[in-house]
């Protein structure tokens, strides 16, 4: 991996916009990747993979999953902690929209709908 290191930073310095990785540099990062994917893939550890495009797109959805997972629980419908969840989305989120001028009516309905996970 030092050498993957040292390699981007003597091609960062390069100044010539043609430089580019060596492809043996970028097939060891794949590799790299794949065997730290894979490690915790199958690890005896219990994991929750959440993907980020996921998190933006369905904010609510996902934090519900993660809390699914990590109570151990099939369902936290209708209890104090949906309803915290969602009031905590719906702060949140609001003030974010508003500070990027994001359309959030468009974006919100899975916030309040009954939908199952």
């Amino acid at each position: 991996m030092s050498k993957i290191v040292a390699d981007y930073e003597n091609n960062s310095k390069n100044t010539d916009t043609q430089t580019q990785f060596d492809s043996n540099v970028i097939d060891e990062l794949i590799d790299d990747w794949k065997t730290f994917i894979q490690y915790w893939i199958e690890s005896p550890i219990p994991i929750h993979i959440i993907r980020y495009e996921d998190l933006v797109s369905e904010p609510d959805k996902v934090l519900k999953n993660l809390l699914l997972f990590m109570l151990g629980v099939e369902s936290i419908d209708s209890s104090i902690i949906e309803a915290k969840l969602m009031e905590t989305l719906l702060v949140k989120v609001s003030s974010v929209y508003l500070a990027t001028g994001f359309e959030l009516e468009k974006h919100t309905k899975s916030l309040f709908s009954n939908k199952s996970t």
